[in-house]
């Protein structure tokens, strides 16, 4: 019984020290940032590696549609894949089964003034009533599964640190997430 009690102990403990850490990134405002011109799509790519176990795992129709010749966006690498993975895990953990599939998008507006990211799933989706909650502090849909309703709320505060939106959809059956930046000037391009 001991050992048993000991390894509940060690981790309630490391469930706590995640829970501050998320705590203290959504209260921490920290504008001293670096801020560089950046490829989303090298965005994009990094996030689906260090997710693609867990991708693997879940899915057997993972899908990345890189837009071509995208203007650059300026931002924090780390912060906005922190934003990626973040929904990735969602994505990830709304499917029901390994043939229901994630799609990750990139492109620009017509008028080339946004870079967006677009991630959908064939999830289980989010009740009309929770859709407009689901980046509030704490809010969360997967309460009995160790979601601490942060994940959704810091990749928000992180979009709007680089005056970007963040949006959601849900048609009863799958979520599909969008982000938009504001583009660099036309001289920034890099290309694909």
């Amino acid at each position: 019984q001991i050992p048993k009690l000991f390894q509940e102990v060690d981790e309630s403990s490391r469930r706590i020290k995640d829970i501050v850490k998320d705590l203290k990134d959504y209260a921490r405002q920290d504008n001293t940032q670096t801020m560089e011109l950046i490829d989303i799509n090298e965005i994009v790519r990094a996030s689906a590696r260090l997710t693609g176990n867990l991708i693997k795992s879940n899915t057997s129709k993972f899908m990345a549609k890189y837009g071509e010749d995208l203007p650059t966006i300026r931002g924090n690498s780390q912060r906005l894949e922190q934003v990626i993975i973040n929904l990735l895990q969602n994505s990830c953990d709304a499917l029901e089964n390994n043939q229901a599939a994630i799609i990750i998008e990139t492109g620009v507006t017509d008028d080339r003034q946004q870079v967006y990211i677009k991630v959908e799933d064939e999830g289980c989706g989010i009740p009309p009533e929770s859709i407009d909650q689901i980046a509030d502090p704490f809010f969360t849909t997967k309460r009995n599964k160790g979601g601490t309703g942060l994940g959704l709320s810091v990749s928000a505060g992180i979009v709007k640190e680089h005056n970007g939106t963040i949006s959601f959809s849900s048609a009863g059956k799958g979520t599909t997430a969008i982000i938009s930046f504001p583009a660099t000037g036309g001289d920034d391009k890099l290309k694909v």
